[in-house]
């Protein structure tokens, strides 16, 4: 299931994340604080493939990484939307390719009656903000007073949006992250307007 990146968007992207030395900081500052302190980022290792459907390649690029999860072996799946418009169905994309994930698992681990947890990061830059369903409960056909008599009963699989429309610049060169990862965030940041992003990348050449 691998593909060449198929924009500079995707190749920067890939080429900076899949080294968990710039990976580490762009998750631990997504994550909430309570779950980031949780996992053991020396341990953080990228996991080869992509789990993206072919017709959305265009749109949607990933990384997985194998992490320790409070002593546990989890998953880390970090997927770049790079279209200004969220994709309307994104929980039920991510529950999918979450399935692919743990697919390829229990074939190296047919054994297993146990799955590693994926925790599914998106990283944003669309000039409107995420204006989607950021979990799968907000996409069933349910009125609100059913949805809650259905409770655990259906899935609610909400994933963690890092949104870089909503951080200034001065915010992003603040997060603990390695050098470049946050010159590539800025980047995305105003990828749209490349004069805003030159005229920005002076402030940034220390």
């Amino acid at each position: 299931m691998g593909q060449v990146p198929a924009t500079p968007h995707d190749a920067l992207f890939k080429s900076t994340f899949s080294d968990p030395r710039h990976a580490e900081g762009a998750l631990r500052t997504a994550l909430p604080k309570g779950l980031a302190g949780r996992f053991s980022w020396d341990t953080l290792e990228a996991v080869p493939g992509s789990f993206v459907d072919s017709e959305l390649r265009s749109r949607h690029t990933d990384l997985l990484f194998r992490v320790s999860l409070s002593g546990r072996e989890a998953r880390l799946y970090l997927l770049y939307e790079h279209q200004s418009t969220p994709h309307p169905l994104m929980p039920f994309r991510l529950v999918a390719y979450a399935v692919r994930i743990w697919e390829a698992w229990l074939k190296q681990n047919p054994g297993a009656t146990v799955l590693p947890a994926i925790v599914p990061v998106v990283l944003h830059h669309g000039e409107a903000g995420w204006t989607a369903a950021r979990s799968l409960e907000e996409l069933y056909d349910l009125d609100e007073a059913t949805l809650h008599a259905a409770g655990a009963h259906v899935l609610r699989h909400r994933f963690v949006l890092d949104e870089l429309v909503t951080e200034s610049d001065e915010a992003l060169r603040g997060r603990g992250m390695s050098a470049l990862g946050r010159l590539v965030l800025v980047c995305f940041r105003h990828a749209r307007a490349p004069e805003e992003l030159v005229r920005h990348l002076g402030a940034w050449a220390d």
